[in-house]
């Protein structure tokens, strides 16, 4: 056993995978703060609020420049406004759903 824990090719092979996997485990938060349940965390300005049915729709602007169409069951101020915002994407990635609207001020 101890002749194959000091082979250096075993060593690399054997630090390779544990990196593969603290990889993918760090990884698994995905991209905007997407966890493993599938609750994102975005930021950014929210503007052009329209009520609807059940709520509003809006758009976040993010610190990318990227528009994302939103919807939330709470009302949204008529100004634009900087803000976090928690929920999910639809299955098609067209609409988040905002669970939580979190302002930081007004823009």
């Amino acid at each position: 056993m101890n002749g194959i824990l000091s082979d250096r090719h075993v060593l690399f092979s054997l630090a390779s995978v544990a990196v593969l996997i603290l990889v993918c485990a760090v990884g698994s938060s995905g991209a905007d703060g997407a966890n493993g349940n599938g609750i994102t965390e975005i930021g950014g300005v929210i503007s052009d609020p329209v009520p609807s049915q059940n709520g509003t729709v809006f758009r976040l602007t993010d610190y990318e420049g990227r528009e994302i169409r939103c919807f939330s069951g709470s009302e949204i101020p008529a100004e634009p406004a900087l803000c976090r915002l928690t929920g999910r994407y639809s299955p098609d990635g067209n609409i988040f759903f905002a669970d939580t609207i979190t302002f930081s001020g007004q823009w």
